[in-house]
């Protein structure tokens, strides 16, 4: 009986592996899949409609003679729904896809207006004796060490212009992408750098994905009492049978923390590795440019958490009407870096933070207390010092 539940269980183990090893392989080629299941997917829906449906109602008297049937009219209003879902899911895997073929190829573009001089708080290393020296030197002082080690200054090739929340990334297979705003991660699974960018359409895709597969196999549904086929398994049997399939797919691909991360805490993967995880408590390294000169502090929460609505506002665009449709780019992209006064916007937490220390006496104010003489409310009026006098 042991040596049974032995061999089981190493079976069991083998099967696993191989299973996750044949994921891992259908995963890293799921854009030509996604293609092939759109391709298929709109033939199986304009078959079941536009064949089926459409074209005998076509074919039938014409409509001010004889209303088109409930099916008829059914089919007509689905296939609508079909193309409208349809762009809105290819539309942002082409925009990631274009995005990230120009980042690969030329690296990434800042807007035209971008300030790169020191500005009054900015992004720091977190080591405070290196962002000082490069602050003292006339730049950023979260210059990114892997740009400065390949810059050849000798040659007059100095380091990047750099700019707050700018991340240096690298493909799945290694490739240097340079430094990118708000970079994320490098999707493997789409083939995209996750950066600022493309973030909302990244987001959106995931989203969208999930509805058109859900739409397009309702369509089906629907149709198949009037679709003949030859197939011994009917159509909703197949349908049923890879569900679980998509589930297992849908619970292994990390798009809920993407949303989580990105378009509600206004935060990247790499930035919750960095500052976040594996410590006591967050530390964000921020440099403050006041009358004081460097100032290199440290703070718990991220400066550019703008609240809820704010972050999914500057995610997906400032008005919600804007929110599901990919064409509309919001605001933070064209504007990233163009402001004299900071790169990104910052958080009503930094804002009371900066508040709080304006209140705050610098060490080199002493207060000393009142002499009792004029602490004593009786003193004070035997001294005509009282206000009542």
């Amino acid at each position: 009986m042991d040596s049974a539940a032995a061999a089981i269980t190493w079976l069991l183990r083998v099967l696993s592996t191989l299973a996750q090893a044949i994921f891992a392989k259908v995963s890293a080629y799921i854009p030509v899949l996604l293609v092939f299941d759109f391709v298929v997917t709109t033939w199986v829906v304009c078959h079941v409609l536009v064949t089926v449906h459409l074209l005998p109602a076509l074919r039938a008297p014409p409509v001010w003679v004889e209303p088109l049937s409930s099916t008829a009219a059914t089919a007509s209003v689905l296939l609508g729904v079909y193309f409208f879902v349809f762009v809105h899911t290819l539309g942002p895997l082409c925009v990631i896809w274009v995005y990230s073929w120009r980042i690969v190829r030329h690296g990434y573009t800042f807007p035209e207006g971008a300030k790169f001089f020191l500005k009054p708080v900015m992004q720091a290393l977190p080591n405070e004796d290196n962002a000082r020296h490069w602050f003292t030197e006339g730049l950023r002082p979260n210059l990114c060490r892997h740009c400065l080690f390949f810059s050849d200054p000798e040659s007059g090739e100095g380091p990047r212009p750099i700019l707050d929340r700018i991340y240096h990334g690298k493909t799945y297979e290694g490739k240097d992408l340079g430094c990118i705003p708000l970079f994320d991660h490098w999707c493997w699974w789409l083939w995209t750098a996750v950066s600022l960018q493309t973030q909302k359409s990244y987001l959106l895709f995931t989203v969208w994905i999930l509805i058109y597969h859900l739409f397009s196999l309702g369509t089906i549904l629907w149709a198949i009492p009037s679709w003949s086929t030859r197939w011994v398994l009917a159509p909703v049997v197949v349908a049923a049978a890879s569900l679980p399939f998509v589930f297992f797919w849908v619970k292994r691909a990390p798009f809920r923390g993407q949303w989580l991360n990105q378009a509600c805490r206004n935060q990247t993967h790499l930035e919750t590795g960095i500052f976040i995880r594996g410590r006591p408590k967050p530390a964000w390294p921020m440099v403050i440019n006041g009358s004081n000169g460097f100032e290199h502090v440290l703070v718990d929460f991220n400066p550019w958490d703008l609240g809820l609505i704010g972050n999914l506002r500057a995610a997906l665009g400032d008005s919600i009407w804007e929110w599901p449709f990919f064409w509309r780019i919001p605001r933070r992209v064209w504007e990233y870096g163009t402001s004299p006064s900071e790169d990104l916007p910052f958080g009503p937490k930094w804002a009371a933070f900066m508040e709080a220390r304006s209140l705050t006496l610098p060490p080199s104010i002493d207060l000393t207390p009142l002499p009792p003489a004029l602490r004593n409310p009786v003193s004070r009026r035997r001294h005509g010092f009282s206000s009542e006098d």
